[in-house]
């Protein structure tokens, strides 16, 4: 070899190889620490009725069903909750048909009319007691209204090529939406959630066209939901688009544009995630836009980083629907017959739709994992998993429930996108500490009593062998739960008691969970507070580098830090960055799913980096560079700091976990939501104290069931100034406080 080349091989070739070996090696640890409680932004306790929810209404849920046993498994075993309703303005039109125009005011609704008419009740039966003890307060669903829902006596407005028309007069249509709000429901029906419109077309929500119209729409459901004392929050814009990153983060604006044509004021912001995968009918292999897991990190940063830069507050999330789609009939067929071969009978039909099945509940899991690390930000989503669609499509593609043979309702077939629920099952507890630094690998373990559940996801095509550093002393048994993607693509779901888990290896695409049995209870030694704090400059578009400010309020008991960096850039671009924190270059792995984040519109990740917490001070700066000098864009940086702090005192999960949430609104004008969860039965109580410890209420008390418990808080004749609510169950006190004005 001559020198030249030696000279090659040092300064490019081996820095390649060291850098490989590097992700090979110490990226395959997975460090698990049940004893230290992870809480995220003040929460530790996994709230299951956040994640794990059917695009079902719930109710009359057992009598749609027809199948007590499959009925009871999914409430009980499963724990499925509900998360969604299509259609309020436009069923009450064709069903309580209590929305006709007031002859004194033309345009609006006759309200004493609606009211004398309305029908509220807990469905067509009765909810049976196992419903009722899994919900006792409220069903929970979120209502997302149809497009152009409104009666035809509202004039209507619609731009030039749009589909989507608004009522020109907002106020009279926030009148018709909110008093059906009000009085079409008991309190047990009632939606929390409440989206004006599903879906609108982009000319609606483009700033040059209808976004103005769209926001004042919003704004209007928004006071009145408030003046007539309605808890249900009201948000939007529910737009199916979310691949933000596209256009070097360009694209954001299409949510930030909603967000500040509302002033940011809507009780929560919203949007639809997809992967929308194809088949390569040439090449014979699986392609498409994907959103989920790494790209998902870094837009869910932006939305976070929007909401405390630009208006100082928490912007609350919801998804009433996410997942990934392969809709192209023609793609959908080649790809099953590439796979499985041709077929014409039911049990065909079912192992074919598997393969869709598998791609949908894939990206819901990595979606999912995405969302249970932001407890903060994320209030309520839901994977587009219906429960059946018998009476309108029985060959829809997003059921979980199909009719034999398409025609026998009473002997259902359970499809393969039970899986997703079924890979959470018994999920549950605190949050524990769990380190790896390999960025296809998204992780997450908790602690329930004497168990140890940890969280692995496979986010690319490759095995990825994992070494699990969990405690072994009391362990009494192993169970291993698997969701592996098999040759043909069909998914196959196994859950059997191992030997030894130590070392795992997850093929492409896996999910897996290990289950931990010990002898005693897992006790807690300490618990650290990770918070994420974001860089001030967001959407940043540059070709060479550019410099992100990031300040943190103390460097005491700093225990980890790393950095979550969203990338967009276009097709074809390097898809490696080089990252400085106060002046020292960070090494920064390249993800293996990198080749499947990209398509024709670009490519977008999100790059996880672990920093010595030596390098922190309290503004930090950190640069970044585009190796090929390329135009590229940055959503945001977001550096997330654990800190050391005193044991929670949830020690053992299954001693009453409970947590308080923040009131919401806050300052509460008229009225305000307070809400509190259990995972596990529990006597508690909830009463509003002022500033002197005077009790005010009484809110709530009694024996409640596992679950999120929402209730609706008047403050009319209060005093403006601060006020205090306190959460009482047997394992502790929760206090919060509210500002009344």
């Amino acid at each position: 070899m001559n020198q030249s080349l030696i000279s090659f091989y040092k300064a490019i070739i081996l820095p390649i190889l060291l850098f490989a070996n590097l992700i090979v090696s110490a990226q395959t640890v997975v460090d698990i620490q049940p004893n230290v409680t992870k809480s995220i932004a003040g929460h530790s306790v996994l709230d299951r009725n956040k994640y794990f929810n059917l695009c079902y209404t719930g109710v009359n849920f057992e009598a749609v069903v027809g199948n007590t046993t499959i009925s009871n498994r999914y409430l009980n075993d499963l724990e499925i909750g509900f998360g969604r309703s299509l259609s309020l303005v436009a069923a009450a039109t064709k069903y309580t048909k209590n929305i006709v125009q007031d002859a004194a005011r033309p345009g609006y609704v006759n309200v004493p009319y609606l009211i004398a008419n309305a029908k509220p009740t807990n469905g067509n039966t009765a909810p049976s007691a196992t419903i009722k003890a899994r919900f006792p307060t409220n069903i929970g669903n979120l209502y997302t209204d149809n497009h152009n829902s409104y009666p035809s006596f509202m004039p209507k407005e619609v731009y030039a090529g749009s589909t989507d028309s608004l009522p020109v007069n907002k106020v009279a249509a926030a009148e018709i939406a909110v008093s059906l709000l009000k009085y079409n429901f008991t309190d047990w029906t009632r939606p929390p959630i409440f989206e004006p419109i599903n879906e609108p077309t982009w000319q609606l929500l483009d700033k040059a066209k209808m976004l103005t119209n769209l926001a004042d729409f919003h704004n209007q459901m928004w006071i009145k939901a408030k003046s007539l004392g309605v808890s249900t929050l009201i948000g939007g814009a529910c737009s199916s688009f979310s691949a933000y990153y596209n256009g070097n983060y360009g694209d954001f604006r299409k949510f930030s544009d909603f967000v500040d044509a509302t002033s940011g004021n809507l009780d929560f912001y919203s949007f639809h995630i997809y992967d929308f995968h194809r088949w390569d009918s040439i090449n014979h292999k699986q392609i498409g836009r994907v959103t989920s897991g790494l790209p998902l990190e870094g837009i869910m940063d932006l939305v976070a980083a929007y909401g405390k830069v630009t208006y100082n507050k928490d912007l609350k999330f919801y998804s009433s629907e996410h997942g990934g789609t392969l809709n192209v009939a023609d793609q959908k067929k080649a790809m099953q017959k590439w796979f499985i071969g041709s077929g014409t009978d039911f049990a065909y039909d079912m192992k074919a739709k598997s393969i869709t099945d598998f791609l949908m509940v894939n990206s819901c899991i990595s979606n999912t994992m995405v969302f249970m690390d932001r407890p903060q930000l994320v209030e309520k989503v839901t994977p587009f998993i219906l429960m059946e669609s018998f009476a309108w499509d029985p060959k829809y593609h997003a059921s979980i429930l199909v009719a034999n043979n398409y025609t026998d309702k009473k002997n259902w077939y359970e499809s393969a996108q039970i899986h997703f629920f079924k890979y959470f099952q018994g999920v549950k507890g605190r949050r524990i500490l769990t380190k790896c630094a390999h960025p296809d690998v998204q992780q997450q373990a908790y602690v329930n009593g004497n168990k140890l559940m940890v969280l692995l996801n496979n986010l690319s095509d490759n095995s990825i062998t994992l070494s699990l550093n969990y405690p072994t002393l009391n362990l009494d048994s192993l169970v291993l739960r698997r969701l592996v993607r098999n040759a043909d693509y069909t998914p196959t779901f196994s859950q059997s008691k191992v030997a030894d888990a130590q070392s795992i290896t997850l093929t492409g695409k896996e999910s897996a969970i290990l289950f931990c049995n010990y002898s005693q209870p897992i006790s807690e030694s300490y618990q650290v507070e990770e918070n994420p704090y974001y860089a001030t400059e967001m959407m940043r578009q540059f070709s060479t580098n550019s410099l992100f400010n990031v300040s943190i309020p103390s460097l005491s008991n700093i225990e980890y830090a790393y950095l979550r960096i969203g990338v967009g850039r276009g097709t074809g671009t390097d898809r490696n960055i080089s990252v400085w924190l106060n002046g020292t270059q960070l090494t920064v792995p390249m993800e293996l799913s990198a080749a499947r984040l990209e398509d024709t519109s670009g490519y977008g990740s999100t790059k996880i980096i672990q920093v010595d917490k030596a390098l922190l001070q309290v503004v930090n700066v950190v640069k970044v560079a585009f190796n090929d000098a390329k135009t590229g864009g940055i959503g945001t940086v977001t550096l997330c700091v654990g800190t050391k702090k005193a044991p929670s005192a949830v020690n053992i999960i299954d001693a009453e976990p409970a947590s308080l949430d923040q009131n919401f609104p806050n300052p509460a004008i008229g009225s305000t939501v307070l809400s509190f969860s259990l995972t596990n039965p529990a006597r508690a109580s909830l009463k509003v104290y002022d500033v002197a410890g005077k009790e005010i209420q009484t809110v709530a008390s009694g024996n409640f069931q596992p679950g999120k418990y929402q209730y609706n808080f008047s403050t009319k004749g209060l005093t403006k100034g601060v006020y205090f609510y306190r959460l009482t169950t047997e394992s502790g006190d929760f206090n919060r406080k509210m500002v009344v004005e």
